[in-house]
């Protein structure tokens, strides 16, 4: 076998493994987690989230225990009816409910979404719900640990 021939196979053994691997969905998502936290420093903890990762906030309620916000990102339109090519514009909306368990435990139901609401997302838009998801659940599990 040629150098060429153990490369080329190589990288289709990868690419092979790389797409038979199981990859994460929104359906996959828990949404409820309860953090060791007093409720009043969870919700300056979403502040701070929220500031640090771009979203504006358009309700925030600590009476409610909601909070509500939104970011602007883009995407490439590949697979996206009734788009022009290239980029496009989409608002990622961040919704969240509090709720005290007790006086150190809060509990939080977090839900990323797209501005249209569709449930139906190409691969790239489930991707980008991921990312938000697993940001804030580190995010979140930092200020716990810290």
């Amino acid at each position: 076998m040629t150098n060429s021939t153990i490369a080329l196979t190589l990288s289709l053994l990868i690419l092979t493994g790389c797409a038979s691997m199981n990859r994460q969905r929104l359906e996959d998502v828990t949404p409820n987690r309860v953090y060791h936290r007093p409720f009043a420093a969870v919700f300056e903890d979403v502040k701070l989230f929220s500031l640090k990762e771009g979203f504006r906030l358009d309700r925030y309620g600590e009476e409610a225990g909601r909070v509500i916000g939104h970011k602007n990102t883009s995407s490439s339109s590949e697979g996206r009816a009734m788009s022009s090519i290239g980029e496009s514009a989409m608002m990622i909306v961040m919704n969240l409910k509090m709720r005290k368990m007790s006086q150190q435990d809060t509990e939080v139901i977090v839900n990323f979404s797209f501005e249209n609401g569709h449930v139906v997302v190409s691969r790239e838009e489930e991707s980008i719900l991921l990312d938000c998801y697993a940001t804030f659940f580190d995010f979140m599990q930092d200020k716990v640990s810290g």
